[in-house]
């Protein structure tokens, strides 16, 4: 991905979708990969969080980087 040429791919648009749902069903969850369902009981699965922790990470990144107005990056305000 290029910076500033807008958000990686890396998080399928199922996922937002799923968590973008208003009941937030289970099956929807599992069904965009961020949850396991044995029996009657859920479990996260920590490989959909990452895809998503990644996503957010470069968008943000993208945003700070490409972000009008000469501000300091997040990173920079937040390190003083």
């Amino acid at each position: 991905m290029e910076i500033g040429r807008g958000p990686p791919a890396d998080a399928p648009a199922e996922m937002f979708r799923a968590l973008a749902d208003p009941t937030r069903r289970v099956g929807v969850l599992a069904a965009a990969g961020l949850i396991d369902l044995r029996r009657r009981q859920a479990s996260i699965r920590p490989d959909g969080l990452r895809r998503l922790s990644r996503y957010f990470d470069a968008a943000l990144t993208s945003a700070a980087i490409t972000s009008p107005g000469g501000r300091a990056a997040v990173s920079e305000s937040t390190q003083k």
